[in-house]
């Protein structure tokens, strides 16, 4: 185990850089995960990720975070709580964080035969982490985010995906138009247009690509106009269109729906 005490610490600086600054991140292909609940979320799905462990000498005597610092007993590092704080990117932080590497992966194609979830400039950091989350929930397990979207390992959203992170195959930057043209499989816009059905009349049991769009653009123009296949969500009249990740939520976990209904007999 070491100890620091310094905020000139280089591995200080590191940490506040990885969670306050999108490109130093992306350059360094590392992030920060804080918080006892993500910190053992991580430890039980991306185990072999941990850089380091971090915690506060305050909270040394709480049991949860003895557990995981005697299991990367190699990777441990002490700080005083004032200096923690000045890390933390929690009004009130639990006193430990780690670092982890983190795949920087150009997806050549989507898979046909997997449930694809993909992000067009969708900005809002609650959104994405929302998303995530919902995927994990109904089933999709890839995610796709397009140039413009909201950094998918910042720390709010990372909070936001509560855990959901680990369980996805994540890819970032994606020029959309690009990778679309060479997707083989069923692709759905969330979208309201002429040609829209309605969600829950269309099969959604088989695998398929789902495309969301930003929070109040929407799909970008040429990927409605390249995919006819629209899904829309009935409304009572004279209200605002759905947020983003409720409106994605919901297509999702009716592909759930479909699925479970379909192992029942």
């Amino acid at each position: 185990m070491k100890i620091i005490t310094s905020q000139d610490n280089p591995l200080v600086r590191h940490i506040i850089q990885l969670t306050q600054d999108n490109h130093y991140r992306q350059n360094q292909q590392q992030a920060v995960i804080e918080g006892i609940h993500l910190v053992a979320s991580l430890m039980n799905q991306r185990d072999d990720s941990v850089v380091s462990i971090i915690y506060s000498q305050e909270k040394q005597d709480n049991q949860e975070i003895k557990e995981i610092a005697q299991r990367y007993a190699d990777r441990l590092i002490e700080v005083p709580h004032q200096l923690y704080k000045k890390i933390s990117t929690l009004q009130a932080p639990d006193g430990i964080l780690a670092i982890i590497q983190i795949e920087n992966i150009q997806l050549p194609s989507i898979s046909p035969d997997r449930f694809c979830l993909v992000l067009d400039t969708i900005q809002d950091p609650g959104n994405v982490g929302t998303l995530f989350r919902s995927a994990v929930a109904s089933g999709f397990n890839t995610i796709v985010l397009s140039t413009g979207c909201a950094h998918a390992w910042s720390p709010k959203v990372i909070r936001a995906g509560m855990g959901a992170h680990f369980k996805l195959a994540i890819y970032e930057g994606v020029e959309l138009e690009q990778l679309l043209a060479m997707e083989t499989g069923r692709v759905w816009v969330a979208a309201l247009s002429t040609t829209s059905k309605i969600y829950h009349t269309v099969n959604l049991s088989q695998p398929f690509t789902l495309i969301v769009g930003n929070e109040g653009a929407g799909v970008n123009q040429q990927l409605l106009n390249r995919y006819y296949q629209h899904l829309s969500i009935p409304m009572q009249e004279n209200t605002e269109s759905l947020n983003a990740a409720v409106a994605g939520s919901i297509i999702m976990f009716e592909s759930q729906r479909q699925r479970f209904k379909l192992t029942k007999f």
